[in-house]
């Protein structure tokens, strides 16, 4: 029997107004029940800046936190107080960078290429810091997870990434997204949260570049055009 596993996460993220890769942190780590994780790892702990609200973030049983305190960024911090120290077997870093000195194997997280691929999408200070540090994260990361084998083609390619060691997941939705129980009626509840009961169009995320809104509002004009049916 091989030794035992030890992983261990950057929770950077968890702290603040939880955006996109930290909600994906948060379900990642909520989900890591000690019945599913018990033949992975022999322990998991998370990484944290500053102690997490076990109120607002409770931790599942069998994850632990190892508070690194400071107020540095989140690259910073990974670097200076993370990533040297840590003695894990894997460290897993959620958001495209790695520190440049780890001690184990490490697991990066790269949603997309977004950042080489749509340069009018960020500023220069943004490329000059982040395209490099994120193809070179990827590039050197024992593994990486990305969500879309779309994104796996891109990281591949434009940060010349080995295809081999990227692992697409898909992303889920959450809990509260699900269909409805059979008793409830879905005409009265539609007219109630829209105001009429016709099929309706719903944009759910926040406005940035990277969701191409204004190709979303064409396609939307289009289907006006060419179709009579009633809609909010």
């Amino acid at each position: 029997m091989g030794a035992a596993v030890t992983l261990g996460v950057s929770g950077w993220r968890l702290h603040g107004v939880r955006t996109g890769v930290g909600r994906y942190l948060l379900n990642l780590i909520q989900h890591w029940t000690p019945e599913l994780v018990a033949d992975q790892f022999s322990s998991i702990s998370v990484y944290s800046p500053q102690p997490l609200d076990p109120t607002e973030l409770p931790l599942p049983r069998g994850v632990s936190e190892i508070v690194r305190r400071s107020k540095l960024p989140m690259v910073a911090w990974e670097n200076v107080r993370v990533g040297p120290s840590a003695r894990q077997s894997v460290m897993l870093y959620p958001s495209y960078s790695r520190p440049l000195v780890s001690r184990g194997a490490t697991v990066v997280v790269t949603h997309d290429a977004t950042m080489r691929l749509h340069k009018e999408l960020y500023t220069r200070r943004d490329q000059r810091i982040y395209d490099p540090l994120y193809g070179w994260s990827a590039r050197a990361a024992t593994l990486v997870i990305t969500t879309t084998y779309a994104a796996r083609d891109d990281i591949a390619r434009v940060w010349g990434v080995n295809p081999a060691k990227i692992r697409v997941t898909h992303l889920a939705p959450a809990a509260c997204f699900r269909q409805l129980p059979a008793g409830v009626d879905r005409r009265s509840l539609r007219a109630r949260l829209t105001g009429a009961d016709e099929p309706y169009f719903l944009f759910v995320g926040k406005l940035s570049g990277r969701r191409n809104l204004p190709l979303l509002m064409k396609a939307f004009a289009e289907f006006r055009r060419r179709s009579d049916h009633r809609h909010r």
